[in-house]
C-alpha cells in the first residue's frame, strides 16, 4: 500500500486547482483509505491510501478496469452540450452550497469526474442505484447523499430553476 498527501487550500481558486490535482491523482487507483484534517489556517490536509492498478504500472494517467464497466468513468468529450453544462453548473452549486453546510471540503461530496459523469447521463440517472455504480461516488455517498441528488436532478429536468440545497437527512 502507498500513501500520496495532497493539501487543499480553501480560497475558490486554490480549491479548485487542489481538487482538479486530486481528481486527476484517483484516475486508475485503488483507494484503500482516506485521511483528512485541518493542518492549518486556511487548508486541509489529505492523506489517501491507495495501490495502484496493474495498467498504472505500465501506462501512466490510465484507468483501471477492475471495477465493473458500468462503475467506470469513460473517457469523454471535453465539451458539455448547453443542458449539460447548466446541470453541471448547478451539481458544482448544489456540491458547495452542501459542503458549506457540513463543514467539509467539496471533494468530500462529489469529485468534479462524478458530477460531470452525472451532467451527461443525467437523463438515465433516476434510482440510487445508478448514482452508486460511479466510480469514486459509490455505496456511502449514495446513501448521504443520493436522495438529494436524485431529487435536484429531477428538479433540474422539469424546471429551469431549483433549489441547490435541501436537506433531506431530517
Amino acid at each position: 500500500m502507498r500513501c500520496r498527501h495532497f493539501i487543499i487550500r480553501f480560497t475558490t481558486q486554490d480549491t479548485h486547482n487542489d481538487e482538479a490535482r486530486i481528481n486527476e491523482f484517483l484516475q486508475g487507483i485503488h483507494v484503500h483509505s482516506v485521511q483528512t484534517s485541518v493542518s492549518a489556517p486556511g487548508c486541509c490536509s489529505v492523506l489517501i491510501f491507495y495501490e495502484e492498478a496493474p495498467s498504472q504500472v505500465s501506462r501512466p494517467n490510465r484507468s483501471s478496469n477492475n471495477l465493473p464497466e458500468t462503475a467506470i468513468l469513460q473517457p469523454e468529450e471535453p465539451t458539455l452540450t448547453p443542458e449539460q453544462q447548466r446541470i453541471y453548473d448547478r451539481l458544482r452549486e448544489w456540491r458547495g452550497e452542501r459542503a458549506a453546510a457540513e463543514g467539509k471540503p467539496a471533494y468530500v461530496i462529489a469529485h468534479n469526474a462524478v458530477l460531470m459523469h452525472i451532467a451527461r447521463h443525467h437523463m438515465t440517472i433516476h434510482t440510487a442505484e445508478e448514482l452508486a455504480s460511479i466510480k469514486h461516488f459509490g455505496p456511502a455517498r449514495t446513501t448521504r447523499y443520493g436522495p438529494a441528488l436524485l431529487h435536484l436532478l429531477t428538479l433540474l429536468t422539469t424546471s429551469t430553476e431549483a433549489p441547490l440545497f435541501e436537506d433531506t437527512d431530517t
